[in-house]
């Protein structure tokens, strides 16, 4: 396109960025990023959140946190992706407290939580093996008739069982029946 002297616009940007990030080339990313921004392009939501997954995929919990900073005092609002691709970043790192942190800060905030909101808390958490906290999020999920996939819901039944809290695992299991 530069060649034939067309000028790539925000939307070619975002794409090749989004595939310079699958190709894991993050250093070409942060280039494409700085070069969209000299250009004068504003980036959207969708772009910074293909960014933000970016920094999130190297473990740059940091930088994604400052860039969707960076991207609110820019006058560009976070949505649910935003946050689900930051709460993701922050469960892989093990980071439970910002996890917790950022969860509250999406209520504060005004962003409705989805069932993929949940699925990555739930998961999170049954890793950390904090069952009474999973069941809280399992119980605000159903309350707000959010969908929670069948294996996630498995996954914290067993692990109710392993504890020995079969109470628990059984009106679980009726819930769902």
């Amino acid at each position: 396109m530069k060649c034939d002297r067309i000028e790539p616009d925000l939307v070619c940007y975002t794409i090749i960025l989004q595939g310079v990030i699958a190709d894991e080339d993050y250093s070409r990313a942060d280039k494409l990023f700085d070069e969209l921004l000299l250009l004068g392009l504003t980036p959207d939501v969708y772009t910074y959140n293909v960014y933000i997954n970016g920094l999130c995929k190297q473990n740059d919990i940091d930088g994604a946190v400052k860039m969707m900073s960076c991207m609110e005092k820019l006058g560009c609002e976070a949505n649910v992706v935003t946050y689900n691709i930051l709460i993701k970043g922050l469960v892989k790192a093990g980071d439970v407290s910002r996890v917790k942190s950022v969860w509250e800060e999406m209520e504060r905030n005004g962003v409705d939580r989805n069932s993929h909101t949940y699925d990555i808390m739930i998961g999170g958490f049954v890793e950390v093996d904090d069952v009474g906290y999973v069941q809280g999020l399992l119980e605000e999920a159903f309350s707000r008739n959010l969908v929670v996939k069948r294996s996630r819901t498995e996954e914290v039944i067993c692990r109710l069982c392993d504890k020995g809290l079969m109470d628990e695992a059984v009106e679980l299991l009726a819930h769902l029946v």
